[in-house]
Order: C-alpha cells, then structure tokens, then sequence
C-alpha cells in the first residue's frame, strides 16, 4: 500500500524534515520501497538517505522493491548521483564525490546494461584522475574494476599514461587480471612511451608496472634494457621480470647469468628471474651453467636458482649435472646444495635413491648425506650397498669440523648416515 493510500502524503519538505528526526531514516527508506510514490520523491527520499550516511537502509529498501520499479529508480538515482563526480578535485575527493561513487557501485547490479555501461565509465574517469585518493571508501577502486571486468581495460591502459608511480603498479596488475592482449599491449605502450621521455615516472617502478602489466610488449623492452646500457638499469629491468615470469624469457635470461664477462649484479639479478621460472627450460638452462661454468660461487647460485624454481624435479637435474672433476668442500656442499635440498623435505626422498646409482660421486655422496638426514630406517637398505663405495671425495675434509671423524671416500659418509639412522626411532 502506498502513502497516500495509508493517509500519509509524502512530500518534499516532509523528506527534508525527516533528515533531522530519529525516526526519519525508517520513514525515508519507506519512501524508497513505496512502488506507488513518483519517482522524482522516490529518489529525493533515496539522496535523503545518502546524505545522512544510511546507505545501507538504502540499498535494502532497493532490494525489495519490485523489478521493473527498481530499475526506474535506479537509472533516476545514478543520474542524480553521477554529476556530484564531476565537481571533485584536489588530492582528495570531496565526501559528497566518495559517497556517489560508493552508492552508484552498490547500485550496478540493478542498473538496466545501457545505464551500468555509462555509470561505469564515469566511475572509471573519475577513479582515474586521482586513483590514491579516490580508490577507498566502502567500495576500492580495485572491487570496482574486477566488477567491471574486461569493459575497464581500455581506461585502465590510457590510465597508465598519466598516473604517478604508488599507482602504477595497482593499475598494471588490475589490467594483468582483466585485460585482454591487444589492453595489455597497450598499457605497456604507454608505459614504455613515458620512460622513454622522462615523464614523471621514475624507472624503478616504471619497470615493475611493465611487468606487472604481462604484455610480450613490455618483456620485449625489460630484456633489451636488461642486455645494454648502464648496470643500475639493467639490474632493475631483471628484476622486474622476476616478478613476470615467463619461459620466453628464459635463453635471454639465461645468456646473461651465464655471461662469464657481465657484471656480477647483472649475472645476480638474471639469477634471481630465472628463479622465478618453473619450467623445464629454466631447469636446463641451469643444469648447463652448474655444469659448465668454471666459478665455483656461480655454479652454487645456480644450484640455488634450480632448487628454487623447479624443487624436486630441479634437485635431480642438479645431482645429474654437478661436475665430478671439481673438488667439494664438505661446508660448501651441506650450505650451497645440501641446505636448500633439505627444505623440499620428504618429497625429494625417491630422487635421492636414484642418485645413490649416479656415476658421479658427488651425486652420490649428496643423496647419501641427505637420505640420512631426511629419511627414516626404512632408508638403510637402499644406504647399505655404499659401505662399499670407496670413491675418494676430492676436496671434502679440507674445513672438517674439530673432532669429526674423517669421511674422505663414499662409504666413510655411508657409515656415518647409516649409524644416524639406526639410532633413530
């Protein structure tokens, strides 16, 4: 039943008179609700509510109200709502501005798709002229823009042409999750076009938002910089493609950790992307410079890189690609190789057995070590044919720990895991 029909008229004067009372926001949000009031009261009523912070009153009386009536009131109500964004400027958005903003979100999902369509763009240029102050309030820019999905990536990637850096990466990623390719490129573009002329954004984050955005476009550009140019840049574009991992860019990463010549914070830095890569590709481009580079801390970080990005499956490339011709210190084994094996836990127990059958003995004296400081006594059997394995571990007791038993060949590490094992309950 309506208002007029219950003998109550609702007026103008009456909903402004309502702000000011204590029961005015149950009167008001009645008003909302009414189906046989007319809409230039109705929405007058729905404003009222906005104004006295009782949006939640609000959007339950929109709830309620009948389909074809709500959407009436909702297109009325946004139509209102959408001019109060215009007037907002500064670094921080005036209340009424934030207000709009969250009540228009929370009235999308009743909005015809022609008026949700226009209500999003505005609301989207308006994030947009100043994404960190207009991006909280009971809605967040980022709830905004997945809710919209695909339909903001093209403001989104104009958007990156003018915003500064605190929001550059927010946007990048926003457009990473609901962009297509043809968004994403774009976005790189307008970031490439500004770091190339200097225009307010520094290259740090520059870089992390280019990768961020996930475009081949914007990888093209980090590996460029990251194989020319001064070293400081060039380690910052590797480490933007950490956060971008890609197998495309793994023979281009790989070139540069392997570069025997190239700055060792370039070569750490192409390390530290490669990690970042799980892929059989980034397994074997690791295996290839464990085997083959003849510095020994670089071969250990590359040892870390294969753990770290493949876990069980990079351990076994290790093992196979460790160089039987190098001497081993046994600290350097148990901190560079050992220490990062061991955080696998159990899962690389089956890949330890393998190894015990491994041609190379320092393949095999690893999985030994580690079988008995991982395993169980079920692991004796597979550790009992080693006693006698007496291959001599080249280099091993040079740091031996005072008062540790000498343990030069195979079978000396053999006993010294199985004797750990048997005490083990």
């Amino acid at each position: 039943m309506s208002w007029l029909g219950a003998g109550c008229q609702v007026t103008s004067a009456k909903i402004q008179h309502w702000k000011e009372t204590e029961e005015g926001a149950g009167k008001l949000a009645a008003a909302v609700a009414d189906v046989g009031l007319v809409l230039p009261l109705r929405t007058e009523a729905a404003l009222a509510l906005v104004q006295i912070q009782e949006v939640e009153r609000l959007i339950d009386a929109v709830r309620r109200t009948e389909a074809a009536a709500r959407s009436a009131l909702t297109v009325a109500l946004a139509a209102a709502l959408l001019p109060r964004l215009e007037g907002a400027s500064g670094p921080l958005a005036p209340p009424t501005a934030m207000e709009a903003k969250d009540v228009l979100f929370a009235l999308r999902e009743w909005l015809p798709a022609e008026a949700r369509a226009h209500a999003d763009e505005r609301l989207l240029r308006w994030l947009l002229v100043d994404w960190a102050g207009r991006a909280g309030g009971d809605h967040s820019g980022p709830k905004i823009v997945r809710a919209i999905g695909a339909a903001a990536a093209p403001a989104l990637a104009e958007g990156l042409r003018q915003v500064d850096a605190s929001a550059a990466l927010v946007l990048a990623q926003l457009l990473r999750e609901v962009g297509g390719g043809p968004d994403r490129d774009l976005g790189a573009g307008a970031l490439i076009e500004r770091v190339r002329e200097r225009e307010g954004l520094a290259r740090e984050p520059a870089y992390q938002a280019l990768a961020a955005v996930g475009s081949p476009l914007g990888r093209t550009f980090l590996l460029a910089v990251a194989r020319a140019g001064a070293e400081g840049g060039r380690v910052l574009a590797l480490l933007a493609l950490a956060k971008d991992p890609e197998v495309a860019s793994v023979s281009e990463l790989a070139a540069l950790a392997g570069d025997t010549r190239g700055p060792g914070a370039v070569r750490e830095a192409a390390f530290t992307a490669l990690e970042a890569i799980d892929s059989p590709a980034t397994a074997d481009a690791l295996a290839a410079i464990i085997a083959r580079d003849a510095e020994e801390k670089v071969r250990y970080r590359a040892v870390e890189a294969l753990v770290g990005c493949c876990k069980v499956a990079g351990v076994a490339r290790l093992l196979a690609a460790l160089p039987a011709g190098y001497s081993y210190r046994r600290l350097d084994v148990s901190d560079f190789i050992e220490h990062d094996i061991k955080e696998l836990g159990v899962a690389v127990l089956p890949v330890l057995r393998r190894a015990l059958a491994s041609p190379s003995w320092i393949a095999r004296v690893i999985a030994v070590r580690l079988l008995g400081a991982l395993g169980g006594q079920g692991e004796l059997g597979a550790l009992r044919p080693l006693l006698t394995d007496e291959t001599k571990l080249r280099g091993w007791d040079g740091d031996r720990a005072p008062g540790r038993a000498k343990s030069v060949t195979v079978a000396a590490e053999a006993r010294i895991a199985i004797e750990g094992l048997s005490r083990r309950r």
